[in-house]
């Protein structure tokens, strides 16, 4: 019964994280004006965080049954210095993340952007592999080779790409110095999200084979990120030469977007402490299907692609997720059958 009741909070936690992910970059894009995001996008993963804080600590305070033994749990974690370091590595790579996707919109439409992002696949299967111990079957490796051909199918840029300097991208700071192809920027800094978000995702499961509480683990990682998120919020209003500018006023979908991925972070907590980072990634493959449907609703753009090589690109992933979950159950299969033997 209780194994039931986990796999059935682990597809719960599958079926949200795949809706919420979906909802990301629509309404990042959308939160534009005018091609550029009127508002200074560090302050976005800093509320994310400091929201998702105070979310956990509620959560903690009713799990406990009060606030005042919550306080003292959460004190006495906070103060374990040695305990908490190991926290800090993903939370600063969230961060890192956070801030680069907000970025990436202005070089990337939204289903470029969650269409390439299956390369995490890759990456999350590659750290799983050295920080976990796990194996994968030839077919299993050459399935994610073949998701890699597809979300490249998408994201190579054509000759004609007009060149974009990688600077002033938003009023974060400059990112990187010169000039290169705008289609180019797009792909290195999803690249670089896709690696980032791997590397997390495999660092947090780690983390939550811990046998506390999720809360408290949240709240550790959570503090740290809300922390680095503000002190990279302060430096970029701080080189802000205008007094009077707007940049913290945020628009309705910027604020909507904040609010799920509030809720966003906390499924992919709940998710990889049932399921594990490489079946999460599963249900952000889908949920790049929803993306298009929103993208043709919304009339966003489809980036430098035509519906005829997204539909390629589409069943090129999908073809290769497949092709790896069904080896997947394969080999626990197998592995079952020979313990029974």
């Amino acid at each position: 019964m209780a194994g039931t009741m986990g796999i059935r909070r682990g597809v719960a936690s599958l079926v949200i994280h795949m809706l919420l992910s979906s909802f990301n970059t629509p309404l990042l894009e959308v939160a534009k004006v005018d091609g550029k995001f009127p508002f200074e996008t560090t302050l976005l993963p800093f509320l994310i965080e400091a929201i998702k804080l105070g979310v956990s600590v509620v959560l903690l305070a009713i799990e406990l049954g009060g606030a005042r033994v919550c306080g003292r749990a959460v004190f006495a974690e906070l103060t374990n210095l040695r305990n908490l370091a190991k926290y800090a590595v993903p939370a600063l790579l969230y961060i890192v993340v956070n801030n680069l996707n907000v970025v990436m919109l202005l070089y990337s439409s939204p289903v470029e952007v969650m269409m390439l992002g299956q390369l995490r696949v890759l990456f999350t299967a590659g750290f799983s592999a050295v920080i976990l111990q796990k194996s994968y079957s030839t077919v299993q490796w050459a399935s994610l080779l073949l998701l890699v051909t597809g979300s490249l199918e998408l994201q190579l840029p054509s000759t004609d790409c007009d060149g974009l300097a990688i600077e002033d991208i938003g009023d974060g700071g400059v990112f990187v110095a010169g000039v290169i192809p705008k289609a180019y920027a797009g792909y290195i800094l999803n690249v670089f999200v896709c690696i980032g978000s791997a590397a997390a995702s495999v660092y947090s499961q780690v983390l939550l084979r811990s046998p506390e509480s999720i809360h408290l683990s949240n709240i550790k990682m959570y503090s740290i990120g809300t922390v680095l998120s503000g002190l990279t919020y302060g430096v970029a209003v701080s080189q802000n030469a205008s007094p009077t500018s707007t940049d913290s006023t945020l628009t309705a979908p910027a604020a909507l977007y904040i609010a799920n991925m509030v809720a966003f972070g906390l499924a992919v907590s709940h998710l990889l402490k049932e399921l594990g980072a490489v079946v999460k990634l599963f249900s952000t493959a889908a949920s790049a299907c929803l993306v298009v449907v929103y993208s043709a609703m919304l009339n966003l753009n489809l980036g430098r692609n035509s519906g005829r090589t997204m539909a390629f690109a589409g069943a090129v992933i999908f073809t290769a997720l497949f092709i790896f979950v069904s080896e997947s159950e394969r080999r626990a299969a197998t592995s079952s059958v020979k313990g029974q033997i």
